[in-house]
């Protein structure tokens, strides 16, 4: 049985820079697309770009 079955997840809050957290979850594909020329574009203006969150979970989650 998960811990999150159990209630049992315990959440080490701090802050968590957003566009680099997208940043981070794009670079795997960046040489997928240099190989068929392609690239991102990111138009990060998110404000505020922080939050408060477990960031071990949040990444584990979107990377």
């Amino acid at each position: 049985m998960a811990s999150a079955d159990r209630d049992e997840v315990k959440l080490k809050k701090e802050a968590v820079d957003l566009h680099e957290l997208i940043r981070r979850a794009a670079e795997p594909f960046q040489l997928t697309l240099a190989d068929r020329h392609g690239q991102f574009h990111f138009d990060l203006q998110a404000f505020p770009f922080t939050l408060q969150a477990d960031q071990l979970h949040l990444t584990s989650r979107t990377l």
